[in-house]
C-alpha cells in the first residue's frame, strides 16, 4: 500500500491535479492582470499536462527518441497554433 502512494504514477497524478487547480485559478483571474496573460498561462499548463499524461500513462517515456521529438514538436506546434488563433 505504501508503494501505491509513493509511485511515479501517483506523483504525476498529484502534479496533474495541482496543474488543474492552478489553471482553474488563472482562468478565474487569480494572479493575472489580463485575459491575454490568463490565456497564455492556461495553454502552457494544458500542454504540460498533455505531455505528462502521454509520457507517464501512455508510456511515451520508453519510446524511441525520434518519437519523443515528434510528440514534443507536435505539442509546440499545437501551442503556437492555439495562441496564434487567440491573438490574431
Amino acid at each position: 500500500m505504501r508503494t501505491l502512494f509513493w509511485s511515479r504514477a501517483a506523483l504525476v497524478w498529484a502534479v496533474l491535479l495541482f496543474a488543474t487547480l492552478f489553471s482553474w485559478a488563472i482562468g478565474h483571474g487569480v494572479g493575472t492582470g489580463s485575459a491575454a496573460g490568463a490565456c497564455i498561462g492556461i495553454v502552457c499548463v494544458s500542454l504540460v499536462k498533455v505531455y505528462l499524461v502521454m509520457a507517464e500513462f501512455m508510456e511515451l517515456r520508453e519510446a524511441p527518441p525520434a518519437a519523443l521529438w515528434v510528440v514534443r514538436g507536435w505539442l509546440v506546434a499545437l501551442g503556437v497554433a492555439l495562441l496564434w488563433l487567440y491573438f490574431r
